[in-house]
C-alpha cells in the first residue's frame, strides 16, 4: 500500500468514526501535533485532511 493509499484509508476510517465531526477532529490533531512540534505528525494529518476534503467533494458530486 502506498503512502497515498494509507492516508486515504486513514481518512475513511476517521470519517466512519467521527462522521460530520471528522474535519474538526483532524484539525484538533493538527493543532496538538503542532504544539508538540511534531512536524511529521502535522504533515501526516494535513495529508489526511486533504483526503477528507477529496472524499467530501466526491460525495457532493454523487
Amino acid at each position: 500500500m502506498s503512502p497515498d493509499e494509507e492516508r486515504l484509508a486513514e481518512a475513511l476510517a476517521i470519517r466512519r468514526m467521527y462522521g460530520e465531526g471528522a474535519p474538526a477532529f483532524v484539525a484538533a490533531r493538527i493543532g496538538a501535533l503542532a504544539l508538540a512540534r511534531d512536524r511529521a505528525g502535522v504533515e501526516r494529518f494535513m495529508a489526511i485532511a486533504a483526503k477528507l476534503d477529496e472524499i467530501s467533494r466526491a460525495a457532493g458530486r454523487a
